[in-house]
């Protein structure tokens, strides 16, 4: 089997280079966009989706920000909203008033397939309104609204899509949903304010013992640490009619049984609205932990937190060279990870990129041990290292597929046999630890 595998490099340990690099924008306002839907990184690419207030564009950039190119998009359809990889597809929805379409494309965004097959059609053909696009474990996954959710496996995309419910139909496709280790985890925002979870892809539903979570919370955002299965969840609680009284961000590091909250205190209560201060994107990878918070208040920058250490080090501010914000509603919409560095899209205005703590990592990480080809043709992964040292692979769901050891001076890694999708790669050395992502086409 010919196997390609793209990798970036990571490297944590205990102490070192605690977010010291500022953001830097990347100048996608040159397109003139009005608002930032969605970033996504696919084949070393960093795409963006943008509405521009009367239409839309996809603009691309193959430099990590340095410059953007638009994006003919031919056979697209309305305003190109949300993404997510498949295999070597790059998959993108568009809506309009009344339908959303989803496409996907093979050269880089040049030219787009419809792939609606199974999706209930909405009004003027298409989809229903899409509300999501994402990849949970091996399956490509659609929110619908009150549609629901609907999958079909990356490893066969040419098949038709299949419905799949989260635990109540009034709200399923846009109840938050997460997967780590072959489990499914969804939050009921619409019926039983409850957290559930699946071991059988949502054909039925288990509900863990959710001690110390608030039983009238209404999530916001779920997300799942993929390295250590650590599970996050936000939002409100203690409602008195339309009033809440409460809000917080937890954790649960056991599948949801147990669940404390973290500590925000090192940002403000309220946001400029006097309401309470969100998260509004998280991302939470091994030891890197990044938040974004709707902003506390007028001319000021958009408020960021995060470590690379975590959960060791607590996480600190981190907005050096976003832009100050004068009407205070610019905040952080999402974190990506792309070729080795942080992407954060605001809402409004910009993408911004920095790479210190992970480029400044990788060349530490090179000083102890070397990876190669970093592009694999039916070969086997070389890695030439200072020490001894445990290696593991897991799958994109946290299933490990690989344990061994390697030694000082060079080794040869059989991979051939990895099927499509992503992976995580650790290797432990003197008690550092490093971590690779790998995507196997």
């Amino acid at each position: 089997m010919k196997s390609i595998i793209l990798i970036t490099l990571l490297f944590f340990s205990g102490v070192f280079f605690c977010n010291a690099q500022n953001w830097e924008a990347t100048n996608l306002t040159i397109s003139n966009a009005f608002a930032i839907t969605d970033i996504h990184s696919h084949d070393g690419t960093l795409f963006a989706t943008v509405n521009m207030g009367i239409s839309g564009a996809l603009e691309a950039s193959t430099n990590d920000g340095q410059s953007w190119s638009t994006q003919t998009m031919t056979n697209v359809v309305g305003f190109p909203q949300f993404m997510a990889s498949a295999g070597n597809r790059l998959y993108m929805s568009s809506n309009n008033t009344f339908h959303g379409i989803l496409y996907y494309s093979e050269d880089g965004g040049a030219t787009f397939t419809q792939d609606i097959a199974g999706l209930p059609a909405g009004i003027g053909g298409g989809a229903v309104i899409i509300t999501s696009v994402q990849t949970l474990g091996n399956m490509l996954v659609i929110g619908l609204g009150s549609d629901g959710y609907y999958a079909k496996d990356i490893n066969n995309l040419a098949n038709s899509f299949i419905k799949f419910d989260t635990v109540t139909s009034l709200n399923a496709g846009t109840d938050p949903v997460a997967f780590h280790n072959g489990v499914l985890y969804t939050y009921d925002n619409a019926g039983a304010k409850t957290f559930y979870s699946s071991i059988d892809f949502g054909t039925n539903w288990t509900v863990p013992s959710s001690n110390g979570l608030p039983t009238d919370l209404q999530s916001e955002i779920l997300e799942i640490n993929q390295v250590t299965g650590r599970i996050y969840l936000s939002g409100e609680s203690n409602f008195s009619g339309n009033i809440a009284a409460n809000y917080g961000l937890y954790y649960s590091d056991d599948g949801g049984n147990n669940w404390s909250q973290m500590d925000l205190s090192m940002v403000a209560a309220t946001n400029h609205l006097s309401d309470f201060h969100k998260v509004m994107a998280l991302y939470s990878q091994g030891n890197l932990f990044y938040a974004a918070f709707d902003n506390d208040v007028a001319n000021s920058a958009p408020d960021v937190i995060s470590s690379t250490n975590f959960p060791t080090i607590t996480p600190v501010i981190d907005d050096v060279g976003l832009p100050t914000d004068v009407p205070g509603n610019v905040h952080g919409r999402k974190f990506i990870e792309h070729n080795g560095k942080m992407a954060l899209s605001l809402n409004l205005i910009d993408v911004y990129i920095k790479g210190e703590a992970l480029s400044n990592n990788k060349t530490l990480a090179e000083s102890f041990f070397k990876l190669y080809p970093t592009i694999i043709k039916n070969q086997p992964l070389l890695i030439d290292t200072k020490y001894d040292g445990e290696l593991k692979i897991f799958d994109c769901t946290g299933r490990k597929i690989l344990k061994t050891f390697v030694h000082e001076g060079d080794n040869q890694i059989n991979v051939s046999y990895l099927s499509t999708g992503m992976y995580y790669l650790t290797l432990d050395f003197e008690g550092a630890k490093y971590i690779k992502r790998i995507i196997v086409r």
